[in-house]
């Protein structure tokens, strides 16, 4: 199944559709999701979160690709907000995959009832290294997301955390 999840993410990417990681800086809409993330010191913990921006109340898909420092931060898991989960009128499912170390694909799907705006969509759990060097680390977050007119919009953004020592 994650197999099929990075393939699906890698064809979306590389087919050009939704502007992909091939679009420049002025193809990219600000404001459909927002990323946040606490600070942590060596041994802890650090929460992701993705949300729906602020009245973005139109989308029902989105394929995500998260870059950050692997020799900092190590990926536990992630997982689907219970607001948009299973049971809600969303009823989306979080599908992931860590291609290799510093670099995760996730795939938000399900219905095509579209995700609430200003909502918690999906959560990723890192684990700071024992032996990290304290400084900064930044999540960077790529996405393709789908409206419910079927139309394909690409959002970028990013996060900096502190690793304390």
């Amino acid at each position: 199944m994650l197999m099929a999840v990075a393939a699906l993410a890698t064809s979306c990417r590389s087919s050009g559709s939704g502007g992909g990681s091939s679009a420049s800086p002025a193809q990219f809409e600000a404001g459909i999701l927002t990323l946040a993330a606490n600070d942590a010191g060596r041994g802890g913990e650090v929460q992701m979160k993705v949300r729906s921006g602020k009245g973005q109340d139109r989308f029902n898909v989105i394929i995500a690709q998260f870059k950050y420092d692997s020799a900092r931060i190590k990926l536990k898991g992630c997982e689907i907000a219970a607001s948009v989960g299973a049971g809600t009128a969303s009823n989306k499912q979080l599908l992931f995959v860590e291609e290799n170390p510093g670099m995760v694909r996730a795939v938000v799907t399900g219905s095509v009832e579209a995700l609430p705006g200003d909502a918690d969509i999906f959560g990723c759990t890192f684990a700071v290294a024992a032996d990290a060097q304290p400084g900064q680390a930044t999540i960077r977050l790529e996405a393709d997301v789908s409206d419910t007119d079927f139309a394909d919009h690409a959002f970028r953004d990013e996060v900096t955390l502190a690793v304390n020592g």
